[in-house]
């Protein structure tokens, strides 16, 4: 019977020992891996957010140039029917009916030019004394602009500020797009790497339980004190307490990695790549080639308002305009047909030259805008050099902190395989009566502590080479892989 027993406790030991064994059997032998740029591209295939993000992008390029539309060629037409019974003290009718149509094109110019080509049809009816008569008239119309607007600088700024607001628009909706895969890529490496913690808390359990086991049946027989079975049961309640952690961190780990996709379940069947220091010394170095969309969305929108002073300083000033028309005259006729025909004679144009002018009276208030509009315009010029200088700032700093996180990262692991050996060696020692367990059970917690620091500085080297990529092309996910 005694031998029954002491087989059923060395059985258990031994499925202790090997539990981390199979624990840390890499899923991928029972499930397909699915690499980063499979994941990436499941993101930009079902994620609302990143779908939300491309269609404002999208919506944004193709309504920049909308306000530009000021400038294209426009056709024109009207049409106006009349009747007028107003008595006349010359001439004894009951009404005059009289009915215009006319139509053209007309253009305005960036340099503030404004044209109009127009053809107008008119038919006279003097009701009760004679026919209708018919009159067809072709004309061109011009103005230019001599002091306000002068060379379009309002019409042109203004609209240019449309188009730029409209195109920083549109950077803002890349920013939120490009920050979309930027989280789903820091979601599928924070579920490998928690997938590892697991995996850590799985080994530290395993060592745990196996040490209870083991202090247990040596107290029973009276060859340990019990101050070692009351610690080995503190230490294995803590690794329970820490294997609940982190279950429940890799599940959340997997709902946010799921979401990211276009899921709400916490199911993830597929493996993901394992990652480690010496991989991360391979990937390809990131060299900074542009400014991130953001940064590009509030530069688009600094010029922007820039201009948007500028053509606001511009309403202030007087406005001195010269107009122009030269119309061509058909003579009154009988028949509409005569009158066409007519209608491009020379012999009896109308020309019209002149100049407008108006002058607002308060110098004060006029001289006191322009000056606030030149300040907003000065704000913006400061508030772009203030936002380049934080963007190097931020390379600079994710540069330095990410070839810092790498050289951490492999000292972790050189650190990890040191307390391992130490944790052996005492293990060893402790079997043989020659070590406390106190001392086992703290340089279990070291190598525990040193596997999890290894994990976070993994994960910070992962966050800061996704945020990298923002600034630069775009590292090929393969090499990732390898």
């Amino acid at each position: 019977m005694k031998s029954q027993v002491y087989y059923l406790q060395a059985l258990s030991v031994g499925l202790a020992l090997i539990a981390p064994l199979v624990w840390s059997l890499p899923v991928s032998a029972q499930s397909p891996t699915l690499q980063l740029e499979g994941y990436l591209f499941e993101v930009q295939n079902q994620s609302s957010a990143y779908k939300a993000a491309d269609l404002g992008a999208q919506a944004a390029r193709a309504t920049a140039d909308e306000a530009t539309v000021a400038f294209k060629p426009h056709f024109f037409a009207n049409a106006v029917l009349n009747s007028e019974a107003k008595p006349s003290p010359f001439f004894n009718y009951e009404r005059i009916d009289t009915n215009t149509m006319a139509a053209g094109l007309s253009q305005q110019f960036r340099f503030g030019l404004q044209t109009k080509l127009s053809y107008q049809y008119t038919e006279s009816n003097y009701v009760g004394i004679r026919p209708k008569f018919f009159e067809a008239r072709p004309a061109v119309e011009a103005s230019l602009p001599l002091w306000r607007n002068w060379g379009g600088r309002e019409t042109a700024n203004q609209i240019d500020a449309a188009v730029l607001a409209g195109n920083a628009k549109s950077k803002a909706q890349e920013a939120q797009r490009e920050g979309t895969l930027l989280e789903a890529e820091v979601l599928y490496w924070r579920l490998a790497l928690a997938r590892e913690a697991k995996k850590v808390a799985q080994d530290a359990l395993a060592r745990a339980q196996a040490m209870h086991d083991w202090t247990s049946r040596r107290v029973r027989l009276n060859l340990s004190d019990r101050t070692e079975q009351l610690q080995s049961d503190a230490q294995l309640k803590a690794r329970r307490l820490e294997m609940l952690q982190a279950e429940d961190d890799e599940r959340s780990a997997r709902l946010n990695f799921n979401l990211a996709r276009g899921r709400g379940d916490d199911v993830v069947p597929e493996a993901l790549v394992e990652i480690n220091a010496a991989r991360i010394q391979k990937w390809k170095k990131l060299t900074r080639s542009h400014s991130r969309s953001e940064i590009e969305a509030l530069r688009l929108q600094a010029q922007a308002a820039e201009l948007q002073a500028q053509a606001s300083r511009e309403r202030t000033r007087p406005q001195l305009e010269l107009f122009g028309q030269y119309a061509w005259n058909s003579p009154l006729r009988a028949t509409s047909s005569d009158a066409l025909a007519d209608s491009w004679r020379t012999d009896k144009p109308t020309q019209t030259v002149g100049l407008r002018l108006q002058l607002p009276l308060d110098f004060a208030l006029r001289s006191r805008t322009e000056k606030g509009w030149d300040l907003e315009a000065q704000a913006a010029r400061e508030q772009l050099q203030r936002r380049n200088q934080e963007e190097e700032r931020d390379w600079i700093d994710l540069a330095s902190r990410y070839q810092t996180s790498k050289e951490r990262a492999l000292l972790f692991e050189e650190l990890e395989r040191a307390q391992k050996a130490k944790l052996e060696h005492e293990r060893a020692r402790h079997r043989v009566g020659r070590a406390i367990l106190a001392q086992v059970i703290q340089f279990e917690t070291e190598y525990q502590q040193t596997q999890l620091g290894r994990l976070r500085s993994l994960a910070e080297a992962l966050s800061l080479y996704a945020q990298m990529k923002l600034y630069g092309p775009k590292a090929d996910a393969r090499s990732e892989q390898e």
